[in-house]
């Protein structure tokens, strides 16, 4: 058997087990991320249910994704305000 106090992340199992023995839950997805690959393991999951946990997989990768880029466009427009503030003080002082 393995000794799971001793893995990194044993607070973490520990207290996620006891959130679902307490949720009680008719259900469970669980997911992880090894290597850059997802594995899934599900208790009593239907196929809509997996359809939804799809949908919210789908959507977390396109916002982690576009993530960088998003925080680029903002800096850019950000600079680019500075800039006209900056200029628009110059054209007063002459």
């Amino acid at each position: 058997m393995i000794d799971y106090t001793s893995l990194p992340y044993a607070k973490w199992l520990e207290e996620a087990n006891l959130a679902l023995v307490e949720a009680n839950p008719d259900s469970i997805y669980f997911g992880l991320i090894k290597d850059g690959e997802v594995m899934s393991s599900y208790y009593n999951v239907g196929d809509q249910e997996r359809a939804l946990i799809l949908q919210e997989m789908l959507l977390f990768s396109i916002v982690e994704r576009t993530e960088d880029r998003m925080r680029d466009l903002i800096k850019e427009m950000h600079d680019d305000d500075q800039k006209e503030k900056d200029d628009d003080e110059e054209c007063e002082d002459m």
